[in-house]
């Protein structure tokens, strides 16, 4: 097409008022202000004027489909479902693709030949095509949008079911008034899923640009419904792991508790005399079993409280007197390691409302950890303090402390903190701080540490005070 060219009989003046309207005009819509378009005597004018609002149009529905595309993203990675996705799909998107009715439907993962309808949804009018609907795409034409992978339009929906008077789902969105369809399958985890439908009461809707929109929308749908399928496969696995650690621990208590009844019987004589040496063996024999029955409540309560099924038995005690209890029942470990305890707290401490034995093992876990990272002959500091809404409570040991990517995974199950200072295997696995974690948390708490390398180790944790 030849460049338009004002005419040679158009005055200068005048050419120069068209330049300066047609120039404010564009400043305008620039502005994002609404305004008519100029219209001038000047055929050529008014085909330039014609030509800045097609770009102009254009570029503002570019700029729509990006936004909409960048906030349909954002509310998938907000978690929501599939589902409230396709409702702001509907409620958004209809200025850029024709529909009367969108639809979901998704392959059962036991019979990938049969598709479940799962999302319906109709501008007017009763569904006939409902969610529940299931049907055998293997003899259908799904079936070829389904491998090859191609988007799939039906410009008159009648005519189609002329053609294939066996289509039952055709019969029923025509029932439903629809005339025209646009298909696109849906892909996640490396493999088709299922189809997303949208369909409108005229004929010849859908065309290329509706076709390449879709298939952006179906991307981002394929996404969710991967993450949703991910979240459900680790939401199973854990409840099975939930259910395992319930049962081990139900079931090894029975044996448990008869080992650790005979020890009691053996070590009070009930069965004859006793060496020092043999004393000594059921002494050992007693701290094992004890430790393992710790672990066992631990496991438990671990388990109940991922389940949300943990109770807490609330009384009213005094944290130092619990403390000394706690320190008490460690003295032996202390004295071996050759560790001091020493304990800051205000005398007028009041008392608090808590589960007494949870926070005990709060405790148990907390001084076990910092008497296996100290040093011998160091000292472990444990602070109470009474603040405005809550108590903080603070254990701080001497040892080599923690680098910033050991902090991140260390209130995650079973973390793995090596050092050479550490107590015992050189390296430490279990529940203790996990389940320090989940008890403080079940007590409407807050936990953390305070840590750099070679400056020791302050946990702090929190109990509300009311």
């Amino acid at each position: 097409m030849s460049r338009p060219q004002f005419s040679e009989q158009t005055p200068l003046p005048e050419r120069s008022v068209t330049c300066q309207k047609i120039c404010l005009w564009i400043q305008l819509l620039s502005e994002g202000k609404s305004c008519e378009p100029p219209r001038f005597e000047s055929e050529y004018a008014n085909r330039i004027v014609q030509a800045i609002l097609g770009y102009h149009n254009t570029l503002r529905t570019e700029q729509r489909k990006t936004q909409l595309l960048d906030d349909l993203l954002t509310r998938l990675h907000e978690g929501n479902r599939v589902e409230h996705l396709l409702d702001f799909i509907f409620a958004n998107f209809s200025d850029l693709l024709p529909f009367d009715r969108i639809g979901l439907s998704l392959l059962d993962e036991e019979s990938p030949d049969v598709a479940e309808a799962v999302y319906m949804k109709l501008r007017e009018g009763e569904p006939r095509l409902a969610p529940g609907y299931r049907a055998n795409i293997r003899q259908s034409s799904l079936y070829t949008v389904l491998k090859s992978g191609q988007p799939r339009i039906i410009s008159d929906l009648v005519e189609y079911l002329n053609q294939h008077p066996s289509s039952h789902s055709t019969k029923l969105l025509i029932e439903e008034g629809m005339r025209s369809s646009l298909t696109v399958p849906l892909h996640a985890l490396g493999r088709a899923v299922g189809f997303l439908f949208f369909s409108s009461q005229s004929p010849d809707a859908y065309h290329e640009p509706h076709v390449l929109l879709l298939l952006k929308i179906a991307r981002k749908l394929g996404m969710a419904i991967e993450k949703a399928r991910i979240i459900e496969k680790l939401e199973a696995r854990n409840a099975q792991l939930r259910r395992l650690a319930n049962m081990v621990s139900h079931d090894l208590r029975t044996p448990l508790s008869v080992v650790t009844g005979y020890v009691s019987m053996f070590s009070e004589g009930n069965f004859g005399g006793l060496t020092d040496e043999q004393r000594n063996v059921l002494e050992k024999m007693k701290k094992a079993c004890n430790q393992t029955q710790m672990l066992l409540d631990d496991l438990l309560d671990c388990a109940l409280a991922e389940a949300h099924r943990l109770q807490l038995h609330k009384e009213n005690f005094s944290l130092p007197a619990l403390v000394d209890e706690r320190v008490d029942h460690l003295r032996q470990q202390l004295d071996l390691r050759k560790l001091d305890i020493k304990v800051a707290f205000d005398v007028s401490l009041p008392t608090i409302t808590a589960d007494r034995e949870r926070i005990g093992r709060i405790f148990d876990n907390l001084l076990s950890n910092a008497m296996k990272f100290s040093p011998s002959g160091s000292t472990v500091f444990i602070t109470l303090t009474r603040r405005e809404n809550d108590f903080l409570m603070g254990v701080r040991d001497t040892g080599p402390g923690l680098s910033e990517e050991q902090r991140k995974k260390l209130f995650s199950c079973f973390p793995e903190i090596r050092s050479s200072a550490s107590r015992g295997p050189g390296r430490s696995v279990g529940l203790g701080l996990t389940i320090a974690k989940e008890l403080v948390e079940a007590h409407g708490g807050h936990i953390w540490v305070e840590s750099s390398p070679g400056a020791g180790a302050t946990f702090w944790f929190t109990i509300p005070a009311a």
